[in-house]
């Protein structure tokens, strides 16, 4: 390798071959408090979000950031800032966040497992999935409740994050 610069020095690197696909798992058990999902349109649109749900990093983190221009992507406007989620379950309200977060599935759709109190040491599983609809300027989430019972219990009360 040569580099063209002042001093005309020789370089010498390892050339390193990567797969084609990522060898790391989609699915996270415990992300960081700052992680981000982006998801994609295909025209421009996007949702950038916060793992931990309802918060927010950078002025460019939004629910829905439509793209209004239908040819190319110039007209940008933010329309749906954050989404905080809380879940009723036989009248506790627990928030669907990073602390009782038990994975998260990175890709498009983005999924999140989160396990909710339901008092007498009961929980609650809950799947939030998040997409955007390619072509439109449209993010959908999707919650379903997991049968059965939680694998893991909820961590709201706890201190580690």
């Amino acid at each position: 390798m040569k580099r063209y610069a002042l001093t005309h020095e020789d370089l010498s690197a390892r050339v390193r071959f990567l797969r084609a696909a990522p060898s790391f798992s989609s699915a996270i058990a415990r992300p960081p408090p700052d992680s981000l999902v982006l998801l994609t349109n295909g025209r421009g649109g996007m949702a950038r979000l916060c793992i931990d749900l309802g918060r927010v990093n950078s002025k460019y983190d939004c629910v829905l950031g439509a793209n209004l221009d239908p040819d190319f992507p110039v007209d940008r406007h933010v329309f749906v800032k954050r989404l905080r989620v809380w879940i009723s379950a036989d009248g506790f309200i627990t928030p669907l966040c990073l602390q009782n977060l038990v994975s998260f599935h990175v890709g498009q759709p983005a999924v999140w497992r989160f396990v909710a109190d339901a008092g007498d040491s009961r929980t609650v599983e809950v799947e939030l999935t998040a997409d955007m609809l390619e072509g439109s300027n449209t993010t959908v989430f999707t919650f379903a409740r997991l049968p059965g019972t939680p694998r893991t219990t909820c961590r709201r009360n706890s201190t580690s994050v």
